[in-house]
């Protein structure tokens, strides 16, 4: 092998480890979004559950309007949190 066969080898093998920390510092960074957005989320979600799931016919009925309000403000966070949970497999394959 010739010094420039070497210069490529040897330039590759150091880009190794500096790609596979770039990689992982981007899944580190994805999860560290995904896991802001879901403690934000949690609260709202269970409210949600609270007045429009796990309530009595009754009060459903009573929060309809008050539901779809809930459900128009969580729906934008957690389609983020869908996008941010794809990106991550993604980044991890």
């Amino acid at each position: 092998m010739n010094y420039y066969g070497l210069a490529v080898l040897g330039a590759a093998l150091l880009m190794t480890p500096a790609c596979k920390s770039s990689k992982e510092a981007k899944i580190k960074a994805t999860q560290e979004q995904l896991d802001k957005l879901q403690a934000e989320y949690a609260p709202l979600e269970a409210q949600y559950e609270k007045d429009c799931v796990n309530a009595t016919v009754e009060q459903i009925s009573a929060n309809k309007e008050l539901c779809e309000q809930e459900n128009k403000r969580n729906a934008p966070l957690g389609q983020k949190i869908v996008t941010l949970q794809q990106q991550l497999i993604m980044q991890q394959q």
